[in-house]
């Protein structure tokens, strides 16, 4: 093939791409093709950009033993204060709640409802029986209540709900009968979630994203 031939060649080749490129096949391929997902709205990490203190801990919480779960929470405010004469606001404490602890997002109200207790294999330590309200908040003898999550918010601490896993509590809700999934989740988050949790969309991107933040980790239970 001549330089000439080859030049021809090239030139219907490209003209070919383009008419099949404007062609209306091609215009229903591109129209169905999925558009890049965008950032949802609910997922503002502003709160993380408001961690201003100067010792900043994620405390990541999966498990839980007892009422008293928080206590080093507690500890990492009191350490810092006598140790270092810190004040409050010179510590951030994050706290993520997820797998077996992210029924502590949750108000009495959904710990009676729905038995979170139960669901979450979390006993009362008075009564050694499946919690019907949720201990953490201000815990019982023989913890004391500064441990709880109401104290520990008090003192600036964030806590964090992971996503995941509440599709995972409502999907265990709906199979237990108590409606639909996508029902309940809006039910929870309306009007059981504990005032000032932030949902999250995982927590071990959270985690990351505090790290990158410069949030140093602590895996807590």
């Amino acid at each position: 093939m001549t330089v000439t031939e080859r030049r021809s060649f090239l030139q219907r080749l490209a003209a070919g791409a383009l008419a099949l490129a404007a062609s209306p096949v091609a215009a229903r391929a591109a129209s169905a093709a999925p558009a890049s997902p965008s950032p949802l709205a609910e997922w503002d990490e502003k709160w993380m950009d408001a961690l201003a203190g100067k010792y900043r801990q994620f405390f990541d919480l999966s498990a839980v033993r007892d009422a008293g779960v928080l206590t080093p929470v507690r500890n990492f405010y009191n350490a810092y204060r006598d140790a270092y004469g810190t004040r409050d606001s010179d510590v951030n404490a994050v706290v993520g709640l997820h797998g077996g602890a992210a029924a502590m997002a949750f108000t009495d109200s959904a710990w009676a409802r729905f038995r979170l207790g139960q669901q979450s294999n979390i006993t009362d330590d008075a009564t050694r029986a499946p919690a019907l309200a949720n201990i953490f908040l201000a815990p019982a003898a023989p913890f004391t209540p500064d441990t709880g999550v109401t104290a520990l918010q008090g003192r600036g601490a964030v806590f964090c709900l992971c996503n995941n896993s509440l599709a995972r509590i409502t999907r265990l809700l709906e199979a237990g009968g108590y409606g639909k999934a996508d029902a309940l989740r809006a039910e929870l988050l309306g009007q059981h979630l504990v005032p000032g949790v932030v949902l999250v969309p995982a927590m071990m991107v959270t985690a990351n994203r505090l790290q990158m933040r410069g949030v140093s980790y602590l895996k807590l239970g």
